[in-house]
């Protein structure tokens, strides 16, 4: 095999190019225009960063949080690739053409690239097997879903105080404690105020969770009603944490 050429310079893309380094292969190029300038949001668990690190036989550096940005991941697995001699261009797949690809630059430029295989790498966007999938009208690739997405679910990146973060680590110590008739009754309240206001269909209580990033930053995970439109999302997670509070009779200040 000549020239493999991997499309998507994430976690999987820049794995799979490491690996086929290491196991001989000369000619191994990734294309990606955010290639080397990931701000991607989201964490992946150290276990499974440890896993990466144990699988590749590399030492990686990480941040020192429990839980690690997938930035973090991908900015490290880049370093290695480097290393490796992986050929990282900052380009996007234009088409196939005999004998390879286009791609083309940030500055608009499409150039020839050879390829002999080529590995679809880029997530959900499954931007290769959508081209090849127009050209073969036998649809050569189908796509199926395996699981069912999550529904009327959201997340939120939200930067808040070092008081805030110890209100809400708190907050999330006390989700076993009982509860009185006066707290169980300002939370059918709260619930009842979320079926009016926002249209939250359910008689539950909406899904909750949050997780300390760094850098005063949450991440909150959320459900939220059917429809509901964009400039509401933020009334929407501060009921949600009021809610949260009066279950849990305390009393604290939240800003976005």
């Amino acid at each position: 095999m000549k020239h493999i050429v991997i499309t998507g310079a994430g976690p999987i893309g820049l794995y799979t190019a490491i690996m086929l380094k290491k196991k001989g292969v000369e000619n191994v190029t990734v294309i990606d225009p955010r290639a080397n300038n990931y701000t991607r949001p989201g964490y992946l668990n150290q276990n499974i960063a440890g896993e990466i690190a144990k699988s590749l036989g590399e030492a990686i550096n990480f941040p020192p949080e429990s839980n690690r940005h997938i930035k973090d991941v991908e900015r490290a697995l880049y370093n290695i690739a480097e290393k490796y001699g992986v050929n990282i261009q900052q380009r996007k797949f234009s088409g196939f053409t005999p004998g390879g690809m286009e791609v083309t630059d940030t500055l608009g430029e499409t150039v020839f690239l050879p390829c002999d295989l080529a590995l679809d790498c880029t997530g959900a966007r499954r931007v290769l097997v959508h081209e090849v999938n127009r050209e073969i009208p036998e649809n050569p690739f189908p796509i199926e879903s395996l699981f069912e997405k999550p529904e009327h679910h959201f997340i939120a990146y939200v930067k808040v105080n070092s008081e805030d973060i110890e209100m809400l680590n708190t907050l999330s110590a006390k989700l076993d404690k009982q509860y009185d008739d006066i707290a169980n009754i300002n939370h059918v309240l709260a619930l009842e105020k979320l079926r009016t206001e926002f249209g939250w269909p359910y008689f539950s209580e909406p899904y909750l969770q949050f997780k300390e990033m760094g850098k005063n930053k949450i991440c909150f995970y959320f459900e939220i009603p059917p429809n509901l439109p964009a400039t509401q999302h933020k009334a929407w997670l501060q009921a949600l944490l009021k809610m949260k509070r009066l279950m849990r009779k305390a009393c604290w200040p939240f800003q976005q």
